[in-house]
């Protein structure tokens, strides 16, 4: 999860609901129940171990950052942040270090109050190889942190950056160490600490029932502010269609993804509507670079580059995006989304060219058998793609993908698989060639070298192909370096057309985000990169709250 610069200038309206309304502030009323229908559990509910956006929306409400990136999304220095757990912070003269200064009435949920000594721990926690963090390569520029004082955290690092600020406010959430420092780190993850997370943020951990149900209550006594809502519970239903049906039924109030003809569904129920807003998504086919059988060598025949090419020119994305999202996709152009301001327009990641993939095939020795198939020294060109069962489109998609690549000779196996047990076969056993992921950037663009760089094909690192380039990361080393916003551009375009020539992976689409929401719930703004940053104030007058037998809960 991360990625670019000053970005994304304005505030999203939500279509239908918050344009032309001015009572979506919530009017300061508390209590009721939102239900949000997921198609995916969370992972984890301790930040450092989330890699999932569903976990990550789960943990940014227990848990607060120093300060909060404001709606603008601006990445650059520290323009627009507001104090969360640092009421304020000082830059040095040479920018090397900065100085947080906490907030003295900041407390975790059992009472105890957040100290300066919880953000270095916190710090080592996440960058702790045996922790595994997906975030742990976004706060490397961080040399230490010490602690002057019991409400001053220093933060030192490594080099000066243009996005110094933002990779390690936006990246950590600050963590209790009287209730974290004495688990090993290698079994944080099966801790009972883990299980039962104590925060500082809007919302207490209640209970998990994992594959079914996780609760939020609000921490009424918030140091902060108490959320207006007194709930919040995670309903997971893991097909898609009965995930809308509940929004549609009155059973869920919040779907963050409707594809096809639910969006249909949502517009003709009178008591649902659509939200359209910039996404912040792209899908793409990561392929692994390493042998299943034996991480320490090349994939048998992704380990080609010849191969990746030939099978990336000769995919027709614009089909497949056409099919799968009509208007609520495009054709990406590489691992970002257009809304980050490092991004350069003119760049033409794959041309498609069915004819040229097939030539490459045949001159690399792969040729086709009366089968049909291609095969090369007694190996037929044959790979599965992992995909979760829990996204329409990427099914679809994956349909479509297997009949473009048999025309080229190209035997593709379709495995749909639950998400949280495809993570463990993408993240820890490693048992794939392909699979079709849809990432989350963050407003920076640290997210381009966590999942591409070569410090981070490591492991359990969140470069799940395994690629390395040094001339890619060179590239991407000067454009994070400097402050010249047409140098560092320049650098992101050199760094692309390495790693597209490369071909790691196939970029598909963007897309488009389309939710549906209940018509009593008052949610206000949507940030383009988390639309769940301001559900501690979202809202639901008292007349539309309703009693619920299923769930027990007032709302």
């Amino acid at each position: 999860m991360t990625s670019t610069r000053y970005v994304i200038g304005s505030l999203l309206c939500l279509t239908a609901i918050a344009c032309g309304r001015s009572d979506v502030s919530g009017g300061g009323e508390t209590g009721g129940t939102v239900i949000i229908a997921s198609g995916a559990d969370a992972e984890a509910v301790l930040a450092p171990l989330v890699f999932m956006t569903v976990g990550k929306m789960v943990t940014d409400q227990i848990y607060e950052p120093l300060a909060e990136i404001s709606d603008s999304l601006n990445a650059i220095g520290d323009r627009g942040f507001t104090p969360r757990l640092a009421k304020s912070w000082s830059w040095a003269t040479d920018s090397q270090s900065i100085a947080f200064h906490l907030d003295p009435a900041a407390k975790w949920h059992d009472g105890k109050p957040v100290r300066a000594q919880d953000v270095k721990f916190s710090h080592e926690l996440y960058v702790d190889p045996a922790v595994h963090s997906i975030s742990a390569s976004n706060l490397s520029n961080v040399d230490s942190i010490t602690t002057p004082d019991s409400l001053t955290a220093v933060v030192w690092f490594k080099r000066r950056s243009p996005e110094q600020f933002f990779d390690f406010v936006y990246n950590l959430r600050v963590l209790p160490e009287h209730q974290l420092g004495s688990v090993p780190r290698d079994k944080l993850g099966a801790s009972t600490e883990a299980s039962r997370p104590v925060g500082s943020g809007p919302f207490r951990f209640v209970r998990w029932e994992r594959g079914s149900t996780l609760e939020l209550e609000a921490d009424t006594a918030n140091w902060r502010q108490r959320p207006l809502l007194d709930r919040i519970i995670l309903s997971v239903s893991p097909d898609p269609t009965a995930a809308t049906t509940r929004v549609l039924a009155g059973e869920a109030d919040f779907i963050e993804v409707l594809r096809g003809d639910a969006i249909q569904r949502i517009q003709n129920n009178p008591n649902a509507v659509a939200l359209n807003f910039q996404g912040y998504d792209y899908g793409v086919v990561q392929w692994n670079l390493t042998d299943p059988a034996n991480e320490k060598r090349p994939h048998p025949i992704l380990g080609d580059r010849g191969v990746r090419r030939a099978l990336a020119m000769g995919l027709d994305r614009a089909t497949i995006v056409q099919a799968v999202l009509d208007t609520l996709g495009v054709v990406s152009q590489g691992p970002y989304v257009r809304a980050q301001a490092f991004v350069d327009p003119t760049i033409v990641a794959y041309k498609y060219d069915k004819a040229a993939a097939m030539g490459l095939l045949d001159s690399l020795g792969w040729k086709l058998g009366p089968d049909s198939l291609r095969h090369k020294n007694a190996r037929t060109l044959e790979l599965s793609i992992l995909f979760p069962t829990s996204s329409v489109t990427r099914q679809r998609a994956s349909v479509i993908l297997q009949d473009q690549f048999k025309q080229l000779g190209l035997k593709l196996k379709l495995e749909g698989i639950e998400p949280n047990a495809m993570g463990e076969r993408l993240f820890r056993s490693r048992k794939w060639d392909a699979a079709f992921m849809t990432w989350h950037p963050d407003p920076g663009s640290s997210a381009v070298a966590q999942n591409w760089g070569s410090a981070t094909a490591i492991s359990g690192g969140p470069n799940l192909s395994r690629y390395a380039n040094k001339e890619f990361d060179a590239h991407l080393d000067s454009a994070h370096s400097t402050y010249d916003a047409a140098a560092a551009r320049e650098h992101f375009r050199q760094a692309f057309t390495v790693l597209n020539s490369d071909a790691p992976a196939i970029w598909l689409y963007e897309l488009r985000s389309a939710a549906g929401i209940h018509k009593r719930i008052r949610p206000g703004t949507i940030r383009p990169d988390a639309w769940w940053a301001h559900l501690d104030r979202w809202s639901i007058a008292p007349g539309q709250r309703i009693a619920r037998d299923n769930v027990g809960l007032g709302r």
